[in-house]
Parts: structure tokens; sequence; C-alpha cells
């Protein structure tokens, strides 16, 4: 099984040319088994693939043993002889959101601020074939649209550095078989029992259930799902992304578009080419609903109104004047 899992692990590397010799690797460690697993997969391959591996690691105070989590992974990394670097959210503060989503966002912006400052170009996370289908199912719950179908990405570039995910096509209990086949040592967190975090009831409640009752495969199932809505949203948003480089007039905080030319666009090309600009003014999208895109294409069809205005969430501002779409932001 070890052979096997790392050789899973190369050729998921290689299929989607996640790494290049002389990369540096900031490794998100939590201390769990599957971030401790790719650390230690990571590891055995770091000569082969050419990389240098760095850890990160980011305490949320959100647990009584997160002290001694923290202290496992430096210890591990000193055995390693791997340079750690540990973060901390002294004050976890959360509004309007889950505690899951503030979590996993204060931690990805450590790790992007850590790289950054050490020139390290990608961070690998430990997201494996089940999270995928886990991933896909909160999805449909939440409401989401081709975007969010893609499910976990296996290559991404945010704020100019590479995420990775190399176990993406390897399933959990490989990976527990794996640590307990080399004795490697991991944390348990035991909040990943609780079923009053959406995931967890997702992991323990209903997965089961759907296994059970309609599809024994049903995580393959899902994966092959976002597998295919990947592929093919890759080849709309590269579309989409040539119409907005051709269309969009850039300056200082503020993208503007001629109305009559966004209009002709395909609804599905033009709702991608508004997103591409909200993005690019204020770094993302995610609190972006459809309610907010009915009401911006509310906006570009309202002929009574030569002037009109829209104010979305993160302080994002959309302002249109005779035939010209404004998207700025207040940030």
């Amino acid at each position: 099984m070890t052979k096997k899992l790392i050789e899973q692990v190369k050729k998921t590397i290689i299929r989607y040319q996640m790494l290049s010799s002389g990369n540096s690797v900031l490794v998100a460690v939590s201390g769990g088994a599957d971030s401790m697993a790719l650390l230690h997969i990571l590891y055995q391959l770091q000569y082969s693939l050419g990389i240098k591996i760095i850890v990160g690691h980011f305490n949320h105070n959100l647990r009584l043993n997160s002290k001694k989590d923290q202290s496992f992974v430096e210890k591990t990394c000193c055995k390693l002889n791997i340079s750690c670097f540990c973060g901390e959210w002294k004050n976890p503060k959360i509004k309007n959101q889950s505690i899951e989503e503030a979590a996993r966002e204060k931690r990805l912006s450590f790790l992007i601020t850590l790289a950054k400052k050490h020139k390290i170009s990608h961070i690998a996370l430990a997201h494996h074939y089940d999270d995928q289908a886990e991933t896909i199912l909160m999805r449909i719950l939440r409401g989401t649209g081709l975007q969010g179908f893609r499910g976990i990405l296996p290559l991404r570039k945010q704020q100019g550095v590479y995420i990775i995910r190399p176990l993406l096509e390897c399933r959990r209990n490989a990976i527990m078989d794996f640590m307990k086949e080399n004795h490697f040592k991991y944390c348990v967190d035991p909040t990943n029992r609780e079923t009053k975090y959406f995931r967890n009831k997702i992991r323990h409640q209903l997965l089961p259930y759907l296994e059970k009752n309609y599809s024994t495969n049903i995580s393959e199932v899902l994966s092959n799902l976002a597998e295919h809505i990947r592929v093919d949203f890759e080849f709309i948003q590269d579309y989409a992304q040539k119409k907005f480089q051709k269309l969009a007039l850039i300056t200082n905080k503020k993208i503007s578009f001629n109305i009559p030319e966004l209009q002709r666009q395909n609804l599905a090309i033009r709702r991608l080419i508004i997103r591409m600009a909200i993005e690019q003014i204020n770094g993302d999208t995610c609190l972006l609903t459809l309610k907010h895109m009915h009401e911006i294409e509310d906006l570009l069809n309202n002929n009574q109104s030569s002037q009109s205005k829209l104010h979305l969430p993160e302080q994002v501002n959309i302002s249109k004047r005779n035939n010209v779409i404004n998207i700025s932001s207040n940030k």
C-alpha cells in the first residue's frame, strides 16, 4: 500500500502539472492523518521531484488541545529536518459566516502570506478523494452553479501562489492504511465527529445513507461529475477570459464595459465576464449570489434610467451611466 499510494500521488502531481523541479512547496500540516500523510509522502518524493518542502501550521485556538497539535507538528518537522512556521488565530471572531468558513479563510490567508514572505511558489493542501464527494454534496445543498460543481480543484492560482492538492485522487481508507502500515503518528481532532458542523453531517450521516440506500459508489459518481464539469468549465472560462480582455476597460480601481457590447454576449459568458471583473477588483466573488447577478442584469436592461447604482457585498459598487457600466470597490 505504501509504494502504491506514493506512486498515485506522484501520478496526480504529473497529470495536473502541479510541480516542476526547483519548486518550493509549503505543506499545510494540521497534525491530522491526512496532512501528516501528505507531509510524509512529499518528504519521500522530494528528491525524485526535485522540490524543497517547508511546513506551515496554523493554530485556530478553537480547541483545548490545539497547542499540543502545534507542538507535535513542530517535533515531527524537527525529526525530518524540515523548516516549520506556525501562526495562530489570536482572537477568533466570526461574523456573518460559519466557524468552518472563517477558520478556512484565516488558515489560507496565513499560508498565502507565509508563502509570499519566503518566496514559496506552491502551497500543498491535504484534501483527498472523499473530501471531493462531500464538497459536491455541500454545494448542492447550499446552492451552486457550474463553477461550484467543479468541486475541489487539483490546481489553482490565488494571489500569485499556486494551491495544489496532491492527495485528491487518494481514498481516505488508503491514506489511513498508509499511516498505519508505516506507524506514522498523527493527532485526532474530536470535533471531526461532531455533526453540528455541516461537513461532518454530510460525512457521517448523508453520504453513508446514500451509499446504503442509493449508490454504493456515490463518492466515485460525485467525483467523476466534478471532473467532467471542471474540464468543460475550463473551456467556457477560457472563452470568457478572451472576451473579458477584449471588452474590459481597466483603470485604477475600476473596470468599465460598453453595455451594448456586453449584452451581445451569451448570458453565461456575460455573467462570467462580470464575475471576472468583480474578482479582479475585489479579490474574490464568494459572496456574490444569483440574486446579485439578477440585479446586475436588471441594471443592464433598464432603459428607463440613464444612471443607476448597485451596492454589493464586500464594498463592491456597480454603477451605470448612459451606455457604460462601471465596477469598482471601496476597499
